[in-house]
């Protein structure tokens, strides 16, 4: 069990309960998984524990339980704190691991939609482009029904289907629409699951707010509101809206799963100790001083997650 901190017992039940389930997973990792993480992904399992533990509590009582509805989970936070190098762990380890805990035998699967999926449509069209970016992924004949999932997740052996969508600030301003919401109610008229089968939408907000700006409209014309410019801030705020509109509307929703994640944070000094006691770290970085770690942060207290995984990165053999 790594050594933490702990401010109430109940954080010390929770901090003790992860190492232990992490302990766990990881020892049949080893036979299930079959092959060893590449070094140049061993940074994304810095940091990210509390939405590790949220990942677990959301989808193992779906796979014990054999819950026959689809989830959405939300996992939201600035462009610098690298959502794609979360989705990267989730597909080299927590989605193994959750499988592990849960005695599931079988694989799972994170399709990755890169296509700009428009929301200002209507709920129809968007249903159909999402079927169709889906098919494009999973590199099957487009159906008009959601048949074609089902039947590739069992053609594959598949236990979960987890595809992932994302959304910037930027682009929400562009879109005019909800694309969170309108995934929801995709999600509400699909058909029950059988048996066995987890799908869970991954839906990432990505908040551009510290980033450039445009710049404000001069002279007098800054004085005629009609023609103040959008800013990313702007996007920002519709993201979180939505968020906050989606979570009151399907949280007790029984026809989906509707669970936010914890925002995504930069990572401290303490975080990156942490995962220097990873057996995966220790392979290729069996020691680092205290000295070295702390100088990574020249002198702050955290730094984002896309600038302290190349700073990572070089610790690693090349």
């Amino acid at each position: 069990v790594t050594i933490r901190r702990f401010s109430t017992p109940e954080e010390l039940r929770n901090l003790v309960k992860q190492d232990i389930q992490k302990w766990l997973a990881s020892k049949v990792r080893k036979t299930r998984h079959g092959f060893a993480i590449k070094p140049e992904l061993l940074p994304c399992l810095c940091n990210r524990e509390q939405q590790e533990q949220e990942f677990q509590t959301t989808l193992l009582p779906n796979l014990r339980e054999k819950r026959a509805r689809p989830s959405v989970l939300v996992v939201h936070g600035h462009e610098l704190e690298g959502h794609s190098h979360y989705i990267n762990r989730i597909e080299i380890q927590s989605l193994l691991d959750v499988l592990t805990l849960a005695s599931v035998r079988g694989q799972g699967k994170v399709v990755r939609i890169n296509e700009a999926m428009r929301a200002n449509q209507s709920q129809r069209d968007f249903g159909i482009t999402l079927r169709m970016a889906l098919a494009k992924r999973l590199q099957v004949a487009y159906q008009e029904d959601d048949r074609f999932i089902v039947e590739f997740a069992r053609r594959h052996q598949l236990k979960a289907l987890i595809p992932v969508l994302s959304v910037q600030s930027s682009e929400q301003l562009t879109m005019q629409g909800n694309l969170l919401e309108k995934t929801c109610e995709y999600l509400t008229t699909f058909p029950d699951l059988p048996e066995g089968l987890l799908l869970s939408f991954l839906i990432c907000f990505h908040y551009e707010d510290e980033q450039t700006r445009q710049e404000p409209e001069k002279g007098w014309r800054r004085l005629l509101p009609w023609r103040t410019r959008p800013t990313i801030s702007d996007g920002d705020h519709a993201l979180r809206e939505e968020l906050r509109f989606c979570r009151e509307k399907y949280h007790s929703d029984t026809r989906l799963h509707f669970v936010e994640l914890s925002p995504l944070s930069s990572p401290t000094p303490e975080h990156v100790f942490r995962w220097l006691e990873y057996e995966q770290v220790k392979l290729h970085v069996p020691f680092v001083p205290q000295r070295e770690v702390i100088k990574l942060f020249n002198g702050r207290a955290s730094l984002p997650m896309e600038e302290l995984y190349e700073k990572l990165l070089e610790l690693l053999p090349s």
